[in-house]
């Protein structure tokens, strides 16, 4: 679910690195990604997608995609954290 918020920026990282791909396959592989089907991709999740994804990629690009990820998965819960202080403070003035 984390990474389905992520999608935009995870577009913008493959654009950057020139990998040729359509944004439905990127959808596509989030659900085909979440083997326990619970909704959420868990980075074991993830990272075994990806790298069954990428046979003949670098151990490297697979490692430098992770970190972006994970870089998205922080901003995504600080985003949440500060959405959820500002409901708070809406609250507590009606």
């Amino acid at each position: 679910r984390e990474l389905v918020n992520c999608t935009d920026e995870i577009v913008s990282i493959l654009e950057s690195l020139g990998v040729n791909f359509q944004r439905n396959d990127l959808v596509q592989m989030f659900y085909i990604m979440d083997y326990n089907d619970t909704g959420i991709i868990e980075r074991s999740e993830f990272v075994q997608g990806v790298v069954e994804l990428c046979d003949q990629i670098r151990p490297m690009s697979i490692m430098e995609l992770h970190y972006q990820v994970s870089k998205c998965v922080s901003k995504v819960e600080s985003s949440n954290v500060q959405i959820d202080s500002i409901a708070k403070l809406c609250e507590q003035s009606d």
